[in-house]
Formats: structure tokens, sequence, C-alpha cells
């Protein structure tokens, strides 16, 4: 029994720090805790325990969040609520979690009908157990209103989302990062609806209130600069979206390091709106900045680098660099 209890003490720290780190953006890190945390679980509990599940759904969400493939985090996904429908009962909030996450990862797919059914199954269960105003029933309606928008369902999308926000003010207050995701998610609908001076109010509603919560160097904050700057860059002021960007990159390469994933995703940024400022040195230097990260942290034949390679020749032939392009144009 003692030793039960110490291998259950050595995985929950193991989780700990595997959440530690995937909050961190640190997924291989992540990864390495979560995995050792499900082999130790595996061998003391067995495969049908609630702890292992909870190991597979860590594992899931890792997945989820560091790969372009999301296959393996729906296999880790389905695995953990394979073993919490036998072992927790139906209505569990663990098993919403379980559908929640399998709703995001098929989203990521492309395949929206299952997306929509797995959210729908988180919140019914939600509903259910946690009543109208939980923050979990908010979750739940900001993931369909991603749903409604994918399928330029924007009526729908702004509903659920109205919803998500109603409920997380009363819950978590004005100033709470959720409330926050909220109006960066009301700018996105606002922008894809053609309405530029709206999203753009909520974007930066959205920094403001992240700002004042988490401070100036938070990865939220990056991201909500990078929102910004993107807003900006739709808008045709790229000047103003590379100075959002460059905000960003800095906080990003002080939390994450130099050779971090994300720090690719701000370089293609950099790089894109330079080119549409016309600035080709610029937009080419980042660019080869954004593949030397991803080829050093994928491989050559992840669709990211893939796209920077198809993004490089465009801007070589664009260049008329001829040579250079058909370079690339090979890999």
């Amino acid at each position: 029994m003692k030793r039960l209890d110490s291998e259950n003490i050595e995985t929950e720290k193991l989780l700990d720090k595997a959440n530690a780190f995937y909050n961190q953006r640190k997924h291989d890190k992540a990864k390495e805790f979560a995995e050792k945390a499900l082999s130790i679980s595996l061998k003391a509990r067995g495969p049908e325990h609630p702890e292992v599940a909870t190991a597979y759904h860590t594992l899931g969400k890792i997945h989820a969040n560091e790969s372009f493939y999301p296959d393996k985090a729906i296999e880790y996904t389905e695995k953990a609520l394979a073993i919490r429908l036998q072992t927790l009962g139906p209505d569990h909030p663990d098993i919403a979690m379980s559908y929640n996450n399998l709703g995001a990862e098929y989203l990521t797919k492309h395949e929206v009908g299952k997306a929509m059914q797995y959210h729908e199954k988180a919140l019914a269960i939600r509903l259910r157990t946690l009543g109208a105003e939980h923050p979990d029933v908010a979750m739940s309606f900001s993931n369909l209103h991603e749903v409604h928008r994918r399928k330029r369902n924007y009526g729908k999308a702004m509903e659920c989302l109205g919803k998500a926000l109603s409920i997380r003010l009363k819950a978590l207050g004005p100033e709470h990062p959720d409330v926050a995701r909220c109006y960066s998610k009301l700018g996105r609908i606002h922008f894809n609806k053609g309405e530029s001076d709206k999203a753009l109010h909520y974007h930066e509603k959205a920094l403001a209130c992240l700002l004042k919560v988490l401070g100036s160097e938070h990865l939220d904050v990056a991201f909500g600069y990078a929102n910004v700057g993107a807003l900006h860059s739709g808008m045709g002021d790229h000047a103003k979206a590379i100075e959002y960007y460059e905000k960003a990159l800095t906080i990003e390469s002080k939390a994450l390091g130099s050779a971090h994933p994300v720090i690719a995703n701000s370089y293609e940024r950099l790089s894109h709106a330079y080119f549409r400022k016309g600035q080709q040195e610029e937009a080419m230097k980042y660019a080869e900045k954004s593949l030397a990260i991803r080829f050093k942290a994928f491989g050559s034949e992840h669709p990211s680098v893939v796209n920077i390679y198809r993004t490089l020749n465009a801007y070589y032939w664009n260049f008329c660099i001829k040579k250079k392009s058909l370079e690339y144009f090979k890999n």
C-alpha cells in the first residue's frame, strides 16, 4: 500500500511538471515527464486506472499543441476517454474534458462535423453537472463559437461567444485572461466580417487586459501583440504590424530562447509583413531564420518546413533571382 502511495505521489509530481512545461510552451520537456508518469502508472496501476487516463490525457493535449499532426493527440485522448467512460461514468467532468479536447483536435484536422459533435457532448455534460454559469460551460461555448466561425456562420459564432463572455465576466470578473481571450475572438470574428475598426477595438481591449493582469513579459501578451499586428497587416499598415510583431518576438525570445518553434512563427509573420512592405531583403532574411528553426526542430518533411520553402521560392521568383528560386523549388 505504501509503495502504491509513493508511486501515486511520484506520478502526480511528474504530471505537475509536465503541465508546468506545457504552460511554458516547452512541449518536449512536458512530453518527457508525461511519458514517465504514464510508464509508472501503467506498471503500478494497470491499463484501466483513472491515473493512467490522466497521463494519456496530458500526452494528448501536449501532442495537440506541439505538432502539425493531430492524429497522435487523438490517439492518446481517445485512450483516456475509454478508460474514463469505464471507470468514472458518462457524466463526470473528466469525460467532458476528453470530449472537449477531441473536439479541438478534430477541428485541427478540419473535420468540423466531428468537432461540433464532441464540443456539444462536452457542453451537455457540463450544463447537467455544473450549471449554466460555470466557467467550463463558457469554455464549451467558446469552443463551439470556433466551430461556427470555421463554417462562416458568424451570427451563431457571435451568439456562442457572447454566452461565453457573459459567463466569464460574471464568474471571473472583467480582468481575467479568459475574458481577454473572448475579446480577442470577438476581434477575429469582426475581422472575418470585414469590420476592421471593431476588430481592432476588441484586439486592443484584449491586449490591454492581458498587460494589466499578466504583466508585460508574459507569453499571452506576446500573442496579444501578434494579434494586433496581424490586424494592422490585414488593414495594409505593414509598418505598424512590424512594430507589434517585434514586441511579440522580444517577449517570446526572452521566455523561450532563440530556437523555439514559436520564434519561427514570429519570424514568418515578420517576413510576410516586410514582403508586403516591399523590403525584399528583410523578408527573405526572416523567412530563412524561420526555416532554420523549423528544419532543426521538425526535419525536412514537416508541413511547416515545406511551407517555408514554398514561401522562399515565391519570394525569390518575385525578386527575379531565378537560380536561387530553383534551388528552393527542388527542396
